[in-house]
């Protein structure tokens, strides 16, 4: 290599040790913010059988039979997967993240480097939603926050991932259900003035199959777009005893057609209380 390559190798390692830096950074920040708006206490705040006859079916699969229901106050998960950039033509693009879910109050934070240079923080916070996004940790790409239609986009997140944290359906004081049939049941959460709700259906198996909102929001063309949203989850498997979807999908319903944008796996999941972690 000659000299010129050096110095341009040299810049890139400082670029890239710069933006790791920064993305760092934003997750501390982050956390320090979701540890303070922590409400105090994880315990039971219903039983079993406040719930829809189909939410008892789910937990009596998915937790674990004659154990105490552990005051979780934190969820920790890594996934890998591929998001769709485009708004036109699909440009899939190959993702590793790192989320921090705090159940004591609703946020959490998603740390994600889409390969090979975009570093994406997107977050729930104290009612507020954000996404930052910058090409190698340092140039702004994107960077939106807002208590209004974004928070609630973010919030409906928080409340789809449930199947990765099934026992805040007993420990969440916030959250309230509507039985839709048999196999279905809504479920609702309030964060101050911040509202949302999805329908959650369940397959034979008393599993999450799918997570639906009518609208939420869809940044195109510079705007957000209200759009019919679903998730899906796959492949459920145990993990520190607890039933969870190992796969999981994100998709837009544009009339009878889908747009997917979203896929991940399950790499790692391990839960915190007060004194101990599991994983």
């Amino acid at each position: 290599m000659d000299a010129w390559s050096w110095i341009l190798l040299l810049f890139l390692m400082t670029l890239f040790s710069v933006g790791l830096w920064r993305t760092v950074g934003w997750e501390r920040r982050l956390t320090r913010r979701l540890q303070a708006l922590s409400w105090e206490g994880a315990g039971l705040v219903r039983g079993l059988g406040d719930l829809p006859p189909v939410l008892q079916t789910y937990l009596k699969n998915v937790l674990p039979a004659g154990d105490a229901m552990p005051a979780v106050s934190r969820v920790e998960l890594r996934q890998n997967g591929l998001i769709n950039m485009g708004e036109g033509e699909a440009q899939w693009k190959a993702f590793k993240a790192r989320q921090l879910v705090f159940t004591r109050a609703p946020g959490f934070a998603w740390i994600a480097r889409i390969r090979p240079t975009i570093w994406v923080c997107d977050a729930y916070v104290n009612a507020e939603g954000s996404l930052r996004a910058a090409f190698m940790g340092v140039l702004p790409l994107a960077n939106q926050h807002d208590r209004d239609t974004l928070a609630q986009a973010e919030l409906q997140r928080f409340l789809a991932e449930l199947p990765w944290y099934p026992m805040l359906l007993l420990t969440c004081p916030s959250l309230a259900f509507k039985p839709l049939s048999e196999n279905s049941v809504e479920i609702s959460i309030r964060d101050g003035e911040l509202s949302a709700a999805l329908s959650f259906v369940f397959n034979d198996q008393g599993l999450v199959e799918r997570v639906y909102a009518p609208e939420r929001a869809r940044f195109r063309g510079g705007r957000f777009v209200s759009t019919a949203w679903e998730g899906r989850w796959y492949a459920y498997a145990r993990v520190a005893g607890v039933l969870v979807p190992q796969r999981a999908e994100a998709l837009w319903l544009e009339g009878e057609s889908t747009a997917p944008y979203w896929q991940a796996e399950l790499t790692s999941l391990s839960y915190t209380d007060a004194q101990t972690e599991v994983e």
